[in-house]
């Protein structure tokens, strides 16, 4: 039994993989989206998997078919050796936009441009636009949709705010009479030199208010988290011209997510998550393993569908006619072990990520128990031993002296205690760990590695 869109719609790793259908069917706002899609220019920061390319497609979309504006994709032009900022380096990334703007328009126009163009001048601005600002390699796509430049209006002394009014005013004739939105998105910052570069770029940018004056001309540029706080000082920001605002989800909105795209996957506008497995300990998972950010949720839902797509070829939802839900325990297991979670600890920063989380850093008596199952991964440590060979040595700590205790009731509910508070920092799930697992009599065992080989 095979319906809907099934495995594909969790198998894609990025939003313009996704496209057409992610917009039009498995689409949720963020917050703020209604601001976002506002008339006016804004900078929206964050983390790496929380949808930044996603809303700026839908923001795309809105632009088009809501306001009929003409959306134009444009990252800044990066060197290896940043400017400081200032007008030249500004005027000169400008320039850039708007050379993005003609190939963009370029697209747009009419097959029939050029013979409507030959006819009437109401397109002269069009025609000297392209001509002036269209990249060498489009000359040839040029010559063939737009007539030959006859008259010049403008030259390298008309300012570059002014061309960007006239080119608005044009758009109408090309059917789009809201204006142009610039999308900015795509800025790698994986060097400081990089992100040195970017900040000069931007920082010119905004501190050029008579971009920001346009009518109808507006900028969307989403950044990277690292670069929040770098451009707070600029006068479009000042001056209220541009906004800054962060992208952050909660897990109502995640919830949501998820199960849109399950509804288009099986092409069943009833299912629910919670059909598949109890929403109790689905969705906690997901927030366990995937923090905050639709992909870490879509990252670690993908085999969770993988293994209920399975069945539900084989079988349908006859199950659910039996229970509240399609996977059983053992199946549930089986799923998540193919997500490969994996627990990481960096003992320079006293810190560990399960997964796509954000990083937890440990307290200084948090890090002695941890670090003493670190050193021991893979092995059963008994309570008596985490006790004097963890514990113990953190207390005494510059006291000397090899001080052990063999009294199970000085140290049994003191490492128990212990264990639930490490758990409850990383595991998806305290009350079923997967890192930091127990077997009677023999104590506890850390592995890296969610579910050990041998459970």
């Amino acid at each position: 039994m095979t319906t809907g869109k099934g495995l594909s719609v969790f198998m894609t790793k990025t939003a313009e993989a996704e496209m057409p259908w992610l917009v039009q069917h498995a689409f949720v706002p963020p917050p703020d989206f209604d601001f976002f899609k506002g008339p006016h220019s804004n900078l929206i920061y964050a983390k790496p998997g929380t949808g930044k390319t996603t809303l700026m497609l839908a923001l795309e979309e809105h632009a088009r078919n809501q306001l009929e504006c003409l959306p134009v994709h444009w990252t800044p032009d990066f060197t290896e050796n940043p400017q400081p900022a200032n007008t030249v380096l500004a005027n000169a990334q400008f320039t850039s936009i708007l050379s993005a703007c003609a190939c963009q328009v370029l697209e747009e126009l009419p097959n029939d441009f050029k013979k409507r163009a030959e006819d009437g001048a109401k397109y002269s601005f069009l025609i000297d636009f392209l001509h002036r600002f269209l990249p060498s390699e489009n000359k040839t796509i040029l010559a063939k949709k737009v007539p030959s430049l006859k008259i010049r209006l403008t030259n390298q002394n008309t300012p570059l705010n002014v061309i960007a009014v006239e080119l608005i005013k044009s758009l109408e004739q090309i059917g789009f009479p809201g204006g142009l939105w610039v999308m900015v998105d795509q800025i790698d910052l994986n060097s400081e030199t990089r992100k040195q570069t970017a900040t000069n770029i931007l920082q010119s940018i905004l501190s050029t208010l008579s971009f920001f004056e346009i009518p109808n001309f507006h900028l969307k540029i989403f950044l990277p988290l690292e670069l929040e706080g770098e451009l707070g000082e600029t006068t479009a920001i000042r001056k209220e011209r541009a906004s800054e605002t962060r992208i952050a989800w909660d897990a109502k909105q995640l919830q949501a997510m998820i199960e849109r795209r399950l509804r288009f996957a099986l092409d069943n506008g009833q299912m629910r998550a919670d059909q598949i497995y109890p929403a109790n300990q689905l969705f906690p998972w997901l927030e366990g393993c995937g923090g905050m950010s639709p992909r870490g949720w879509l990252e670690y839902f993908r085999p969770i569908f993988a293994t209920f797509w399975e069945i539900y070829n084989a079988e349908g939802l006859s199950r659910l006619e039996k229970r509240e839900w399609v996977l059983d325990e053992t199946e549930w297991t089986a799923a998540r072990k193919r997500s490969s979670l994996r627990l990481r600890f960096n003992l320079e920063t006293s810190q560990i990520v399960v997964g796509m989380k954000l990083p937890y850093t440990l307290s200084q008596e948090e890090l002695a128990f941890f670090s003493y199952l670190h050193k021991n991964e893979g092995r059963y440590c008994s309570k008596r031993d985490i006790y004097n060979k963890a514990y113990l040595p953190f207390v005494n700590q510059g006291q000397g002296g090899d001080a052990t205790s063999d009294d199970v009731f000085q140290y049994e509910d003191l490492v128990n205690t212990a264990i639930f508070r490490l758990r409850k920092t990383f595991e998806p799930l305290p009350k079923n760990p997967v890192f930091l697992t127990t077997k009677k009599d023999r104590g506890y065992r850390l592995s890296l590695q969610a579910f050990h080989e041998d459970d």
